[in-house]
């Protein structure tokens, strides 16, 4: 009688695991209240709030953002190109006494006085044979550039968050699989002590070395486990700048985002027109190109306006005549004439243009490099979300008739026509599976916002938009 009573402690303990494990999962629309889960909130952080705030603070969207300022810096050179250039230049000098005309000059080197005098210059580009248009066009595609790279680092940054958010979530859900497991394993070895102990038939050595087995390997799951957890915390803390290493912890469990698939075509396509690293080398390419138009332009000659206003003054010097050429010595002047400016240094204009066309063939070929890279990288991540779609459904199925086969299993043991190994088997399984099902719908929301990054365009449906950061892991799942 006494036997027959611990066997039915133990069958309720596992069953009460068994309930725990085998809990319907809700809707992942639904916030953390209606799920039964107490969330106490710090930063009050949702996803979106996250990714804002990791946007506006990371070192990397900062290092990105400089380079999108550092492109629009050379548009705005190449723009005011057009426009003319003035140059201001003034002196103040000691001279002597000179008397007379520009011709004839008398000095008294007895008397000094000061000579003052101020000039400005103008250079107004009239036509350069496109060497302008070719800059302006090289920094405009520059910018294109640096667009394509603020939006990459976003989406990378978004990938990592991922990484870590559905990491934590992870952890949270197998932290809490394991401990259940481990109070099962220890009441099962205190249970199988006090059988030896009292030396009851009931005892089953084979039985009890299987079962030090397998607590080990709990233990080693727990390890990894904590390992994983604190990174996936100090993944969130680093991403999120500045937030408390407390406040790095999921609240919410770990549900596999709802998401339909289209076509590898259709994914492809918008892969070719909004991936931004592939946007990127695209615009490094024709601003290459422009890069080796303006090479080739500067074969040729600028015609371009020069004018040139000035004016002196001093209490000693009166020389009143000037001349063009000659200059003033006193007084002011002005003169503007239509230049043409050209570099015949030919020899090397011709190697410095084959250089840049060099380039821009280079930058051609990489950017094609680059497509078929992407391209290959687009079809096997959507291969890998279909495979681990369907594997989520496949775990859970297998979760089902692994429960089944548990409490089978249990009824038998308790019938005595089984035997504990056979129930320890069973047990095995249902966790295995448990824990494949997790780090399964791990794997595949993280691998959504990996193909979000490789196509460029963030894929719709994100469960997790009203969860929230809590303080520490106090928050764990307590179901009502």
């Amino acid at each position: 009688m006494q036997i027959r009573q611990s066997r039915i402690k133990v069958i309720a303990t596992v069953l009460s695991v068994c309930t725990f494990l085998a809990a319907p999962r809700e809707a992942a629309s639904e916030s953390p209240s209606e799920k039964g889960y107490t969330a106490h909130t710090v930063a009050g952080l949702t996803w979106n709030d996250a990714t804002e705030r990791m946007e506006r603070l990371n070192p990397l969207m900062k290092a990105a953002r400089a380079g999108l300022d550092v492109f629009r810096a050379k548009m705005s050179q190449a723009e005011w190109a057009y426009f003319p250039k003035f140059g201001l230049e003034g002196g103040i000098a000691p001279t002597p006494e000179i008397s007379g005309s520009a011709l004839q000059t008398a000095v008294d080197f007895e008397r000094w006085g000061i000579l003052l005098s101020s000039k400005i210059s103008m250079v107004q580009p009239i036509y350069t044979f496109g060497k302008i248009a070719a800059l302006t066009r090289a920094a405009q595609h520059g910018v294109a550039v640096g667009n394509a790279l603020v939006e990459a680092a976003r989406l990378d940054l978004r990938y990592r968050l991922a990484q870590a958010w559905y990491g934590l979530q992870l952890a949270v859900e197998l932290e809490g699989i394991l401990q259940e497991g481990k109070k099962w394993l220890h009441r099962s070895e205190k249970k199988m002590s006090a059988q030896r102990k009292e030396d009851s038939d009931a005892y089953n050595q084979n039985e009890h070395l299987r079962l030090k087995t397998r607590v080990a390997e709990f233990f080693a799951m727990e390890a990894e486990n904590l390992e994983l957890k604190a990174k996936a915390q100090e993944g969130l803390r680093l991403l999120l700048q500045g937030l408390p290493k407390s406040s790095s912890s999921a609240t919410t469990s770990l549900e596999p985002i709802q998401l339909r698939l289209e076509s590898v075509e259709y994914y492809w396509g918008l892969a070719k027109r909004s991936e931004p690293t592939l946007r990127a080398v695209r615009a490094t390419e024709r601003a290459k190109v422009a890069l080796g138009d303006h090479r080739a332009a500067k074969l040729w000659p600028d015609l371009i306006v020069v004018g040139e206003a000035s004016t002196s003054y001093s209490d000693v010097v009166d020389v009143q005549q000037s001349s063009v050429t000659g200059g003033t010595y006193v007084g002011p002047s002005a003169a503007a004439l239509l230049a043409l400016k050209w570099n015949l240094d030919l020899p090397t204009l011709l190697a410095q243009r084959d250089e840049a066309q060099a380039h821009a063939r280079k930058a051609s070929a990489e950017a094609d490099l680059k497509e078929n890279t992407q391209e290959l990288k687009v079809r096997t991540l959507y291969q890998r979300l279909k495979n681990k779609q369907k594997l989520i459904g496949v775990y859970l199925k297998s979760q089902k008739a692994a429960q089944g086969w548990l409490l089978s299993s249990w009824e038998l043991y308790d019938d005595g026509f089984g035997e504990f190994r056979m129930v320890m088997e069973a047990l095995v399984q249902f966790y295995g599976k448990k824990v494949s099902y997790l780090r399964t719908v791990f794997e595949f929301n993280v691998l959504i916002h990996e193909f979000s990054q490789a196509i460029g365009v963030e894929l719709p449906a994100h469960p997790i938009t009203r969860s929230t950061l809590s303080d520490g892991l106090a928050s764990e799942r307590n179901p009502q």
